[in-house]
């Protein structure tokens, strides 16, 4: 049976797009159109919503730079509203105003990622006005772009968040490249990236075939219509996806005037498609996570319970797991006082190591396992947390799941499967991080039995 969209696009949009191919499917998701616009994977949910939503997602993130461009995917996190052909920056920022829109630009490791947002009477003026931003294939006032201002700015916020500088130092040991490239400029590579160097990345990364769309509340046919607009440049060159290599290590950070040190660790852990990447979700909220949502109190965590025991002074502590395409980082992060970190990360490292052996029952992988359906709910009730599961799945796979499909995935999990995973996590080489007064944190070889 043809979809919606096959109709559209065989009928109203032949005339505009009749050199487009597309191929389109239904999908077995309920209320959701899938499809192929000039070689971009769409999907949409349109249940009749007054608030329009769509995401560009493309596999350009910071893991694609090398040692000539370090840092050029953060510049053009900030590129989205800059002049283009037809539209100045100024009449950008005045149709956003006038649709009562927004536009959010991030990048991740894997993805670099344009998001909308608009009354859905407003949004084919805003997406004309967008459109050219999105693939940067029509900027030509490269004056009005000062990247110092914008990065400088990211970097200063960045001395402010240990947390997040923390996650960056982390995955710089564990990889060094690919995936330990930095979501972050470094400062001396500050006004050393030139815009024909920009444009070299992007033409090269942002391809049709490297990205996907994902819409909500929003006609199929419009959909067709605004992504059969995007133009891509020409590319030079082919991008290259290069496998990530784990290879563990340390990396320290000595900052004066904390009164806390902030302490990463973890092991290789899974990736996107793992079939052990459910069984960490659920072991990350045994071992306690920072997400989780509790009105009063704070939910049970096991690295909490054993960490308390070896000091009366304030700490943190939380499970760690980031997931990839293809490689992911597990373990937890721990602050305390420099007096106190020596002893409160051995206890967090006992703990991640012996969970798997003897301390693990049903009660708490139950009880993980629906914190975790918990997490996974309320990030899907928001529209714009529901749109980038639309796209993040499109990206990773040929089949979109449904909220109780995956809910129900997490239900099968097992206490033998979970106990497994944080074996295997346990015995990998170990990677470490720190900030702060660091003179009592052990190195990784010192911590890693």
């Amino acid at each position: 049976m043809a979809t919606r969209m096959s109709r559209v696009l065989a009928g109203s949009l032949r005339g505009r797009l009749y050199s487009t191919k597309v191929a389109t499917k239904e999908s077995a998701t309920s209320g959701i159109t899938e499809g192929t616009v000039n070689d971009i994977k769409v999907a949409i949910a349109d249940n009749g919503g007054p608030i329009s939503r769509m995401t560009f997602m493309v596999k350009a993130g910071s893991r694609y730079e090398d040692s000539s461009n370090m840092g050029v995917t953060h510049l053009i996190r900030h590129m989205t509203q800059m002049s283009t052909i037809n539209n100045s920056a100024l009449k950008v920022m005045k149709e956003l105003e006038i649709s009562g829109g927004n536009v959010s630009t991030h990048t991740t490791r894997d993805y670099a990622i344009v998001s909308m947002t608009c009354g859905r009477n407003t949004f084919s003026d805003l997406f004309s006005v967008i459109a050219p931003g999105i693939t940067r294939s029509e900027i030509n006032r490269w004056d009005e772009y000062n990247p110092t201002t914008d990065v400088c700015t990211d970097l200063g916020f960045l001395q402010t968040q240990p947390y997040t500088e923390l996650l960056e130092l982390l995955h710089g040991a564990a990889y060094r490249s690919t995936l330990g490239n930095s979501l972050y400029m470094s400062p001396r590579f500050v006004n050393t990236i030139s815009n024909q160097q920009i444009l070299d990345f992007m033409t090269t990364n942002y391809r049709p075939t490297r990205a996907v769309v994902a819409a909500t509340n929003i006609e199929p046919e419009e959909v067709a219509q605004y992504i059969g607009t995007l133009k891509f440049a020409d590319a030079k060159s082919q991008a290259v996806d290069t496998k990530a290599s784990y290879l563990g290590g340390d990396n320290r950070l000595p900052v004066g005037g904390l009164d806390t040190t902030y302490v990463a660790f973890a092991t290789e852990g899974p990736s996107l498609s793992s079939p052990e990447l459910l069984s960490a979700g659920v072991l990350q909220c045994v071992l306690g996570s920072n997400q989780e949502n509790v009105k009063y109190g704070a939910a049970y965590s096991k690295l909490n319970t054993a960490v308390q025991k070896v000091t009366n002074s304030p700490i943190a502590v939380s499970g760690l797991n980031c997931n990839y395409t293809d490689s992911g980082l597990f373990g937890f992060m721990v602050s305390a006082s420099p007096a106190d970190i020596d002893k409160v990360l051995r206890t967090a490292y006992e703990t991640f190591v012996n969970i798997g052996k003897s301390g693990l029952t049903d009660q708490d992988v139950q009880r993980a396992k629906n914190r975790l359906k918990a997490n996974i709910v309320t990030k899907n009730e928001t529209g714009d947390g529901y749109v980038l599961n639309l796209a993040e799945q499109l990206m990773g796979s040929d089949k979109l799941m449904s909220l109780a499909q995956i809910l129900k995935m997490v239900d099968a999990v097992t206490t033998a499967d979970v106990a497994n995973a944080a074996k295997k996590f346990a015995s990998g080489k170990g990677s470490l991080a720190s900030i702060g007064d660091i003179n009592n944190v052990p190195l990784v070889d010192q911590l890693v039995r």
